[in-house]
């Protein structure tokens, strides 16, 4: 549960290494924690991250303080929370269900790249979001403040920035799709060895001069 490098914790303050005691089977089974999980989500894997997190037990008061500040900013800001929530539940949707982060082929053709494309501007959409939502939101916690830094300097940041401007070109592209032009590798005999996809272009594709009035002959 220790917070890694270049990650945010709403659980452990920053450079806070606490020591955790797990409690034993028998007293979470007497604390009913797994019934209270249950009644917290519906979804096992939830579940198990919950009676992870309470079945683990410290007496550092920087973390009973830190967790209780976090705690009290949530409570607070329903509409915060409530936005939030909304905005992390399509990013496990897009995690669980979408294709980025996953090994792709060669082959994949034109309907995966927009579809690879939509899935970017919904990532994108989530960060904004998240943006919004924490500078609208007045937080006090240590927790919430250093999330609200770490997305907005991923929001400022010049890789972000880029990525948004290529996605919606790329999406502004595809969005009047009228052809392709792909590229085809041949083998010593001259027959087809491996395709791939070059270009998506808004014109028709016009008939090619090479070559061209010996195939109309044939």
């Amino acid at each position: 549960m220790n917070q890694k490098k270049g990650t945010i914790s709403l659980l452990t303050p920053p450079a806070c290494a606490p020591h955790y005691k797990a409690l034993s089977d028998a007293t979470v089974h007497d604390l009913g924690l797994d019934y209270l999980c249950a009644q917290i989500t519906d979804k096992k894997q939830e579940q198990a991250l919950f009676l992870s997190i309470l079945s683990k037990m410290t007496d550092d008061p920087a973390v009973t303080q830190y967790r209780s500040d976090v705690f009290a900013d949530i409570y607070q800001k329903e509409a915060m929370c409530d936005e939030i929530l909304r905005i992390l539940d399509q990013i496990n949707f897009l995690r669980d269900y979408g294709s980025i982060g996953r090994a792709h082929e060669d082959t994949k053709g034109v309907w995966d790249l927009m579809h690879r494309l939509d899935e970017l501007k919904d990532y994108i959409q989530c960060v904004e979001a998240i943006y919004k939502s924490l500078s609208d939101a007045e937080v006090h916690s240590e927790g919430l403040f250093c999330l609200k830094a770490y997305i907005d300097d991923l929001y400022h940041d010049n890789g972000f920035s880029e990525l948004k401007k290529d996605i919606e070109s790329l999406r502004a592209a595809t969005t009047d799709l009228r052809s392709v032009t792909v590229g085809i590798n041949l083998n010593d005999r001259f027959e087809a060895d491996g395709i791939g996809l070059i270009s998506i272009n808004n014109k028709y594709f016009t008939k090619s001069n090479i070559l061209g009035n010996f195939c109309e002959k044939n």
